[in-house]
Parts: structure tokens; sequence; C-alpha cells
């Protein structure tokens, strides 16, 4: 199997259709018009976004104000055998407050992060501008050279930055987010990276990474050429040989439906290669800033697979021909083990031998397992608050500490929304005292960035 292009570049060209001579004046003269277009509007854009900085900036100092009005409250109500009701009210009011804080907090965020990725697309242009403008369309440009380990390092640079998808609660996926494909309609833009399955002098054919240069809506064909500098060559497509890459990753936290799951037949940009290979998903990212881990097919090995390697979100793909027949594989031996996030909530019986064998801070540690934040059953999210409320009254005042000790940050942040899950749901005066209690103690391990994760999550009780 092949597995490397000896050299590579990412500096490419651009044809003309047809048989009729173009004016080098007409387009270097248009080519630059559209740069100093460009230029213009990122500077636009630049100030949009250093405004937008400053909003997010003042919108946080606001809900900073709000969330120590909150503790301020809590450490008042400590004070007190039963809660009033008009702390609860005056909770009440706060709590919302510092949720509108930490919407509007967000819709600035999204606003800056779409500001970015405006800045970033007309960059692409102004550099496929820029190369226009050197270059005499009637006449085969020259060849730039690029050192392999610059090629590499631009390519894994442009995995790092693609843009993470962060929706509002309830927001589709967009298409080419993560493992979603193109919408049919789809035409990739000239600049885009996709990949190509085009014929070679080595093998049949080969899926390799390259650059769309245009779409021609007659011939409903694309032109795209190879980023391999040694190889360099202009390809004409049909659509169906061309595969847009994701313009988005997919955040395994928030949306990990928008993943390829373990088993999926794929096709991945072989590390330190500009060349795509059959592969299969072996292991899912498991953060925004993880990678996939991925076996390549090769028959040099025993079980037919090479061991697991990483590979960005951005170069994995599925062609229609792998969808339509994505069973082929043997499912056996990537069978999922793993228990399935985001379920029916806690193991209720396994809580209980805990707590009756005395081991108080184990039954905390399962008590906050598979928390049932997707569940649509409202019963199921209040019996596992109820059941995590009855394990923090089991634990004393002196063995809380030491019991928060051995969480993890993603389970003191369950445990935070526990908390104010218990809060909304009417407790007596004992179990808000509990709950009082354990808020402080959270907080306090926590730190102020626990609060503000619990209030910002999509993922709620």
């Amino acid at each position: 199997m092949r597995r490397s292009k000896q050299q590579s570049g990412l500096d490419n060209h651009s044809s003309s259709s047809g048989s009729s001579k173009v004016s080098p004046q007409s387009v270097k003269g248009s080519a630059q018009s559209s740069m100093a277009d460009c230029e213009q509007k990122i500077q636009q854009l630049l100030r949009e976004l250093y405004e937008t900085i400053i909003a997010t900036q003042t919108e946080r100092d606001k809900g900073s104000v709000n969330l120590d009005a909150i503790r301020k409250t809590h450490e008042k109500m400590l004070g007190e055998l039963k809660v009033s009701t008009y702390y609860k009210q005056k909770l009440r009011n706060l709590y919302s407050s510092a949720l509108s804080d930490a919407d509007a907090e967000c819709d600035l965020l999204r606003k800056g992060l779409e500001v970015i990725a405006a800045i970033k697309a007309l960059q692409e242009e102004k550099r496929i501008s820029v190369r226009l403008s050197s270059q005499n369309p009637n006449d085969e440009p020259p060849r730039k050279s690029m050192r392999r380990g610059v090629l590499m390092s631009l390519l894994q640079k442009s995995a790092q930055t693609l843009p993470l998808w962060i929706g509002k609660p309830n927001e589709k996926i967009p298409h080419l987010c993560g493992a979603l494909i193109a919408g049919p309609d789809y035409i990739a833009k000239p600049g885009d990276k996709v990949a190509a399955r085009v014929k070679t002098e080595e093998v049949e054919e080969q899926w390799i990474l390259a650059e769309v240069v245009l779409f021609n809506p007659v011939t409903l064909k694309y032109e795209v050429d190879d980023i391999d500098e040694e190889g360099r060559e202009h390809h004409i497509l049909s659509k169906r040989r061309v595969i847009p890459l994701p313009q988005w990753k997919a955040n395994p936290e928030t949306d990990p439906q928008a993943l390829h799951p373990k088993g999926t037949l794929v096709i991945a940009l072989y590390p330190q290669t500009t060349c795509f290979y059959r592969a299969v998903i072996n292991e899912q990212p498991a953060t925004a800033h993880d990678e996939y881990s991925v076996l390549f097919e090769d028959n040099s090995y025993a079980d037919g697979y090479s061991p697991a390697l990483n590979v960005a979100q951005k170069y994995i793909v599925v062609p229609k021909e792998m969808r339509e027949s994505k069973h082929q594989y043997d499912e056996e031996k990537f069978k999922d083990d793993q228990i399935e996030q985001d379920g029916g909530g806690p193991d209720e019986q396994e809580v209980s031998q805990l707590l009756l064998s005395g081991k108080n801070s184990p039954a905390l540690k399962a008590s906050l397992q598979n928390p049932p934040y997707r569940s649509k059953d409202a019963s199921v999210k209040d019996s596992s608050t109820l059941l995590v409320i009855r394990v923090l009254s089991s634990i004393k005042s002196n063995e809380i500490s030491n019991a928060l000790n051995t969480l993890s940050a993603d389970e003191l942040d369950a445990l935070m929304k526990y908390i104010y899950k218990g809060f909304s749901m009417g407790l007596d005066g004992q179990q808000c005292g509990y709950l009082l209690t354990w808020h402080e103690k959270v907080a306090a391990k926590g730190g102020m960035g626990c609060i503000i994760r619990v209030l910002s999550d999509r993922k709620r009780l």
C-alpha cells in the first residue's frame, strides 16, 4: 500500500477552460480589484470583532456581579435553620438573571466566532486573488516547491484551527460539521480543500487531498489541483469524485451524534502524506481537542489492519459507496463495549448497596455516573436528583471535603447541576440545608468556573 508522496506543496495553479484566449491584463486587473475589496471587508470585520470582544467582556463583568450576589445570598442563608420564602424568591430571580447573562455572553461569543470565520474566508479569497494576479492564465504557471515538513505542518495547523461548532440549545447541527455530509445541492468554493478520486500512473485510482479551482455549472464538474508538488496535476472531475471536507469540528461533549461511530468504514488522510486510505474508526475523540483513533487497512498485518493512528476530524470522510455498504467490515472486531453516554441515570441498586456498606464516598461517585442529561422523561431526572440528594445527606459535614477530593472536574460539574436541580424542586428546609452546605463546598472546590460552566452548559437536568 502506497503511504507517501515524496514532495508536496500547497501553492496551486488554476487553468482556464475553453479554447479562447483571455487577456492577462483583464484577469490581473480583476484579481487586484478583488484583493482590494477583500482587504476592505477584512478591516471592517476586524473592527466588528474588536467591538464584539469588548461587548463580551462587558457582559461577562455584568454576569460576575450576579454570581457574586448568588454567593453572598447563599452565605446569608447558611445561618438560617429554614429557608425563607424571601430567600427562595431572591435566589430564583438571581439565577434567572444569571442564566440570561450567560445566554447573552454565549450569543456574543457565537457572533465573534462567525466574524472570525468570515475573516478566514476572505483571507482565502484574497490568497486566490494574489495567485491569479501573478499569473498569465494562458501560460503554464510556475511551480513553487515547498519542503515536506512545512507542508505537513500547514496541514496539521489547518486541522487544529478548524472552527468548533457551538450551537444554541436545540439548534440543528449544520452540514459538514464532523461526520455530517454536505447537502445534495452543495457546491464547494474555490480554495476549499476536498478529497478527490483521481487516476494516477502508479495505481488505478487514488483519493488525494486537493484544492478546488472552480465548479462548472454547465458540465457539473469540478476543476481541482492536487496539492502534491511532485505530481501537481490539474484534474477535471464529476461531483461524485469530490468530497468536501468538514468545515466545523463536532464537540464530543455536546454533539456526539455528529461523530463517526466506532467501527465505521471511512477514508482517512494517512499521517505525513496527502493521500486518503480506507480505515476503520477505532475510538472517537473524547474532547473537542482530540483526534480520532483509526485502523488503516493493511494486508502486511495478520489481522489486516495497522496499529491505531490518530487522524484529525477534518481529514476523515465517507465516500457514497462506503455509506451504502457500511456493514461490509467485521463488526465483531470493533464491538463497542462502552456504556452508552447520557442514558437513564445512575445505577440506584449499586448506590444503595454502597450506602448500606458505609462506603459513602464511592456511593457519591457512583451516583454521579451517567447523568440523564438527554432523557426526555422528567421523572428519570427527578429520581436521579433525589438519589444524589440521598447520598449527600448521608455524608457528614466533616467528611465532605474528603468525598469531593475523590471526584473529577466533570463529576464536580455534574454534582453542581444536581444541586441546582434540587433547588428548583421545592424540597423541604432540611434538604435545602444539605444542598446549601454542599453548594458552598463544591463552589470552593471547583471555583467560580464550575458555576459558570453549569449555568452556561446546554446539557441540563
